[in-house]
């Protein structure tokens, strides 16, 4: 099932108004138009343009906005069998791309297949609550996907593939946004790196969320997240799966500016040239310049397999680092050193990490684990832990999400504890399964201002955030209840649903103020 997990998801709902249907088609007569610059010239807040299958040789210009209620909706008919192609025209890499966007609000472009780009496949700068969901690009000189200086962002759910090919950028690029969300993304191969192609970077904005996505077998590294000269602050980095790049997830301040308040945790990162996750406060970036980065949490992920003649699961480098805490990871197998800590960085907090293989360049953990984490099969990339494992019951819950890679709640079976590393240890799987309501249901999701349980079942609810604090308990009653959500900040919340049988449902609802 798929999860969505910040403010801004409400905002991408489908248009409560729609004002017409425009089709685009290269075959049918009628109201039908040839291009899709012939619809995007006239459409209107609320118009939806459907692009009929085939390929279409245009640079699509989206000329007007949508409105809160009612978006200007570009989708193709059927996912990826849409194909704009972008062969004869010669781009700017900067400012433009074969869908461009430019000082507009509420637009969604669905379902998209983008080929042959001299700049990138679909551009969108100075603009406010965009979507780009589900589209496919190929061979884009800059990036796949380009956000820039924009707010209210949603790039979810596409596959980014031969981006950055010879050109500048990341293969997604979402740079100077205010309230983003990267999530469901596939971004792999990508172009020879020579002036650009990190996987996915998230760079000088603010409040982010990066999740749910799978990068590999790129030049550059996988995921990054950057300052550059701003003060970027509030990212949330989870549920990644990031392999054979050149560095698995990294977080820096390239150009004098500040990064601060980055969260990182359930990532599986795994045979990447250099290191899993790194935290580069030293020589990153333009010389002369302070390259600070401050109060950064990894917690929770599991390193595997990572450096060869250098490299290892978790880098904290420099004096610049103030606070980071390194929390509750599986660091097993990876060929230099499980940590290196480089420089002296400030204030730098580790505990209950799991320690397999050579440590020889970091130090020793508070409460360290050490020992064979016992997965269920590495070399499958199968990193569940077995029923054995000294991963289980014990990770500290200073930095704990709620739930684990496969969000399943974070409680252990065995005893009072979660486990260390990405993924929850439980002790039969078919007996977790049989606890689980079925009868309850939760809506609306994402929800402004309540929400309303529908359930056969009496018991109890309880909402955590997401650093796992309890923010209501209320009883659960056998008919329709509206529980208000007034008193919540805007945000992501766990909502544990218990029967007076003792099961159990988990849900996780987004509380988005409009």
């Amino acid at each position: 099932m798929i999860k969505y997990s910040i403010v801004l998801l409400a905002l991408f709902l489908a248009n409560t108004v729609t004002a017409r249907t425009l089709i685009v088609s290269k075959t049918l007569g009628g109201t039908a138009y040839k291009t899709i610059n012939q619809a995007t010239a006239i459409a209107i807040a609320g118009d939806t343009i459907i692009v009929m299958p085939g390929l279409y040789n245009e640079k699509v210009i989206i000329n007007n906005k949508g409105t809160v209620d009612k978006h200007l909706v570009l989708k193709a008919q059927t996912d990826t069998l849409s194909i704009i192609d972008g062969s004869g025209f010669t781009m700017d890499e900067w400012g433009n791309g074969v869908i461009t966007i430019n000082n507009l609000s509420y637009i969604d472009i669905i379902g998209f297949k983008i080929t042959n780009s001299t700049a990138n496949g679909i551009f969108a700068g100075s603009s406010e609550h965009i979507r780009v969901g589900r589209c496919k690009t190929y061979n884009t000189k800059s990036s796949g996907i380009g956000i820039w200086n924009s707010s209210h962002v949603l790039v979810d759910s596409n596959e980014v593939v031969l981006a950055c090919n010879d050109g500048a950028q990341e293969c997604i690029s979402v740079a100077g946004c205010d309230s983003f969300e990267i999530c469901y993304n596939e971004v792999h191969h990508g172009g020879p790196g020579t002036n650009g192609g990190e996987g996915i970077d998230s760079k000088h904005g603010q409040y982010g969320w990066v999740h749910d996505n799978y990068v590999h077998d790129l030049i550059r590294l996988g995921i990054y997240v950057d300052a550059w000269d701003v003060h970027m602050h509030h990212v949330w980095v989870y549920n990644n799966r990031v392999h054979n790049c050149q560095w698995g997830i990294a977080m820096a301040n390239e150009n004098g500016g500040l990064l601060s308040d980055v969260f990182v945790y359930n990532n599986i990162s795994y045979s990447n040239a250099m290191m899993g996750i790194a935290v580069e406060g030293n020589t990153w970036g333009v010389t002369g310049k302070t390259h600070q980065l401050r109060n950064i949490h990894v917690y929770n992920n599991t390193c595997y397999n990572n450096g060869d003649s250098w490299g290892g699961g978790v880098h904290v480098n420099g004096s610049n680092c103030d606070s980071i805490f390194v929390r509750n990871n599986i660091l097993a197998s990876n060929k230099y050193s499980q940590l290196v800590i480089d420089n002296d960085p400030t204030n730098l907090v580790m505990e209950n990490n799991l320690i397999y293989g050579v440590n020889n360049f970091g130090q020793v953990s508070k409460n360290q684990i050490n020992g064979n984490p016992l997965f269920i099969d590495e070399s499958l990339n199968d990193f569940h832990i077995q029923k054995k494992s000294p991963a289980i019951g014990n990770a500290t819950l200073s930095d704990c999400p709620t739930f684990d890679f496969d969000y399943k709640p974070r409680f252990d079976t065995l005893g009072s504890a979660p486990s260390v590393g990405v993924f929850e240890y439980q002790a039969t799987t078919g007996t977790l399964n049989t606890k689980i309501i079925s009868d309850i249901v939760v809506y609306p999701n994402p929800t402004s201002d309540y929400i309303i349980i529908q359930s056969n079942s009496e018991g109890y609810i309880e909402i955590f955030n997401i650093y796992g604090e309890k923010m209501l308990e209320i009883a659960l009653h056998t008919e329709s209840q509206k529980i208000e959500l007034n008193q919540l900040r805007d945000g992501i919340y766990l909502l544990k649903m218990t029967s007076k049988f003792g099961q159990i449902k988990i849900s996780k609802i987004i509380k988005a103020s409009r």
